[in-house]
């Protein structure tokens, strides 16, 4: 993602206490949930990104994404 479409997305949702105090370099990982949609930022996958976070850092935010749907679509674990 990057900060410059963070800027717009707190700038598109100005109510969202979580998304107005998300830092991208501290925050990285974790799920906005006080609006709708969520939002679930990340670092672009570009190789320039990697100089702030590794590229198996990346793979493991991305992977994370499937447990974040099954959550908020309350699917079982198993599914």
């Amino acid at each position: 993602m990057g900060n410059s479409p963070l800027k717009a997305l707190k700038k598109y949702y100005k109510n969202s206490t979580q998304l107005k105090n998300f830092k991208l370099k501290n925050d990285i990982g974790c799920v906005i949930t006080d609006n709708e949609p969520w939002i679930y930022p990340l670092y672009h996958t570009a190789l320039r990104a990697r100089r702030t976070r590794k590229a198996e850092q990346q793979k493991k935010d991305w992977l994370k994404i499937k447990e974040i749907l099954r959550k908020r679509l309350s699917f079982p674990k198993s599914a």
